[in-house]
């Protein structure tokens, strides 16, 4: 502590002094344990012994010795470790030889040289002698010629260049400074480009890595899509399999309502058995219970939460044909209402459905389907009859294949020109009167229509025009479902 005290009173002609005859071999080697100084005094500079006899990196230094009496003490017994020939001097006297001749010692090496020689002494008395010895020592120069011995071994021909130059004018000072600062600024151009060729580097390889992901989300899209294909066909071969069994189930509500006719039961051989009783009022309800959906009427009516409904079969069957989704959705939740509140009547209903047209219409209102659109032109001329016309059946026969896919809504869309290119004018008119098939107006395009309708709803395209966006948006990729017709029979390809 007493040490630390002494260095901490040291005079700055001393500690300026000291920067520039510290050993700087061992000094660097020191600074290197305590990192964030070595930063702080080499910022801009190399870390090397040669460059701690460069002005700046002295000022610096000496800044630090002013901050930290601690690094001061360890570069003062760093040069007191060399044998500097002052010290020997002061050691072979008593302390009160010391005391009378300080000043004729500092007149032979220097005020400097000798303030520091008395603060390494390893006698506390001598270096008690620092604070009045530094007054009587402050301005005595150190001579102009000194023994090789008078300087550490590592003093070398840069030191006695740095000792000239701070004797310099101050015009050769300012050259100096800027040349430091030339320096620096070379130092700070060569360290900012290599962290921009670092930072070119890892961004090459973030390109490459971002490379490899979009291929492996490629890759992951493509095997989704083959997923997503294999699943539709499993599910249209479930609807299948439920289409069979509710024509095995209708088979046998028409044997059953068979074999509770009065007729037959006439017919049957033998006693009558017991169940013979099932006459009249019970017979008929039994008939109804059994009968085919057709026979039962077009609406279907119904109480629920206190509330009187009606479901028109031929409504539900034209509104889903037009695409009329509000409606369709509203169908919906009466058909679950339905469902909940009376099995039978649900029962029919659904037969009455199935009978229209397979179980599409039973599954547009059990289910979200994915829509559609038809480029109704692209496909009517993909087939021609003996005239060349274009033929209707074809977009006919492509809604079809799309409800057996599971697809709603079905837009259809056609050229005005159409009705002059087809085989069956009246029928596409009536279709178009429907409004089952949506005819642009002329003078617009159909591909355009679909294509806008196509990016707002987030629908696949039915159509062989691989380019049918590009008069909307080039860039824009549409979801395509592509087709062959065969006398009028279509195979959807991507479905």
């Amino acid at each position: 502590m007493f040490q630390e005290m002494i260095t901490r009173d040291l005079p700055s002609f001393a500690r300026e002094r000291l920067t520039e005859i510290v050993p700087r071999k061992q000094f660097l080697k020191c600074l290197k344990g305590f990192p964030d100084v070595c930063n702080s005094v080499f910022q801009g500079f190399e870390v090397k012994p040669q460059n701690l006899s460069l002005p700046m990196i002295r000022t610096r230094a000496l800044k630090l010795f002013e901050e930290s009496p601690e690094i001061c003490r360890m570069a003062l017994d760093l040069w007191a470790g060399a044998g500097a020939p002052v010290l020997e001097e002061i050691r072979g006297q008593n302390v009160g030889c010391v005391r009378e001749h300080v000043v004729s010692l500092g007149k032979k090496w220097g005020g400097a040289i000798v303030v520091l020689a008395l603060a390494a002494d390893e006698r506390k008395e001598v270096r008690e002698l620092v604070p009045k010895g530094a007054e009587a020592l402050r301005g005595i120069p150190e001579p102009s010629v000194v023994s090789e011995k008078a300087e550490p071994a590592e003093v070398d021909a840069a030191s006695e260049s740095d000792r000239q130059s701070d004797d310099a004018t101050p015009v050769k000072r300012e050259i100096e400074l800027l040349k430091q600062q030339m320096e620096e600024a070379r130092q700070s151009l060569s360290q900012a480009e290599q962290r921009t060729r670092s930072t070119e580097c890892q961004l090459a390889e973030a390109r490459a890595r971002l490379a490899g992901r979009e291929q492996e989300l490629d890759d992951i899209h493509k095997q989704v899509k083959k997923m997503q294909k294999a699943l539709d066909r499993s599910e249209r071969a479930r609807v299948k399999a439920e289409e069979t069994r509710d024509e095995l189930k209708k088979a046998l509500s028409k044997a059953r309502a068979a074999l509770c006719s009065p007729a037959t039961s006439e017919k049957a051989p033998g006693p009558k058995p017991a169940a013979s009783e099932f006459t009249g009022e019970q017979v008929r309800v039994v008939c109804e219970k059994f009968a085919a959906p057709h026979e039962q009427g077009d609406e279907i009516r119904f109480r629920a939460d206190g509330l009187h409904h009606a479901l028109s079969i031929k409504q539900i069957v034209r509104d889903i044909s037009t695409n009329h989704e509000t409606n369709v959705r509203e169908y919906a939740r009466l058909v679950d209402t339905l469902k909940r509140t009376d099995i039978d009547k649900y029962r029919a209903l659904t037969a009455a459905l199935t009978g229209s047209a397979g179980r599409y219409f039973v599954r547009v209102l059990a289910e979200r389907l994915t829509p559609a659109i038809v480029d109704g032109s692209n496909v009517a001329h993909c087939e021609r009859d003996q005239r060349g016309k274009a033929k209707l059946r074809a977009v006919l026969s492509v809604r079809e294949e799309l409800r057996s896919g599971g697809f709603f809504p079905i837009w259809i869309y056609v050229d005005a020109s159409l009705p002059y290119q087809i085989d069956d004018p009246a029928g596409l008119a009536r279709l178009v009167q429907l409004e089952e098939i949506v005819m642009v107006p002329a003078g617009s395009s159909a591909d355009d229509a679909i294509s806008r309708h196509a990016r707002d709803t987030g629908a696949c395209v039915v159509t062989n025009d691989r380019h049918i966006a590009d008069a909307v948006a080039p860039l824009l990729r549409l979801d395509t479902i592509g087709f062959v017709v065969f006398n009028s029979d279509v195979t959807l390809r991507d479905l």
